[in-house]
């Protein structure tokens, strides 16, 4: 087996010839654009986070950085479709960022 370093060197000195096709979005799993994609609407339209995640208090995370992390506790999970609960929690340090 070669080094990592050898094979990035015949990787550059190789010519590699790609050229850009026009192809149906449904075929396009595992391929890269040639040129960005851009929407000219907002998605999701209005100031929805309709997806999974996570919340966190934004005044515990002042001053945080990749070297200064802070834990915090997961106190709750709500699914979709469920109200969310109206709690006020205080700080905690428990799931690390």
């Amino acid at each position: 087996m070669i080094s990592y370093n050898q094979s990035r060197k015949i990787l550059s000195n190789s010519k590699i010839l790609i050229r850009n096709e026009s192809i149906k979005s449904s075929k396009c799993i595992n391929r890269v654009t040639a040129e960005d994609i851009l929407c000219e609407t907002n998605n999701p339209a209005g100031n929805n986070a309709a997806f999974d995640g996570f919340a966190i208090n934004s005044k515990e995370t002042n001053k945080l950085s990749k070297k200064r992390v802070k834990l915090f506790k997961i106190l709750g999970i709500i699914s979709a479709g469920d109200k969310p609960k109206k709690k006020i929690y205080k700080s905690s340090r428990q799931l690390k960022l």
